[in-house]
């Protein structure tokens, strides 16, 4: 592996890392197994919109209760929606759409 792709791949796990920590339902907390995730997404080349999306789709079908939700514990709770987005790509008017819904149910 040459240096620019080592700091490539650095680059892409701070980047898959900060998206999980700072998503709203998470822990905020990162493991040593969502880091080796993340390299390994990065090795397959999985693209970082494909994993914003794929967060906002699994916010999406997270039960929209007035109970409170367990907080998401690891990145590999995404990992299936990862893989699902990945193969089979989501309209970028769907993703618009699943954020503003998001915003919306914040305020």
């Amino acid at each position: 592996m040459t240096r620019t792709n080592h700091t490539d791949r650095d680059a892409y796990v701070r980047t898959v890392i900060d998206l999980y920590r700072k998503h709203p339902h998470t822990t905020g907390r990162a493991r040593k197994a969502d880091r080796r995730l993340a390299q390994s997404l990065f090795e397959l080349r999985v693209a970082i919109t494909t994993i914003e999306q794929a967060m906002a789709l699994a916010e999406a079908r997270r039960p929209s209760t007035h109970m409170p939700v367990e907080q998401i514990q690891s990145l590999h709770y995404f990992f299936n929606t990862i893989r699902e987005i990945h193969f089979h790509p989501i309209e970028n008017d769907y993703y618009q759409y699943l954020k503003r819904r998001r915003l919306h149910q914040r305020s």
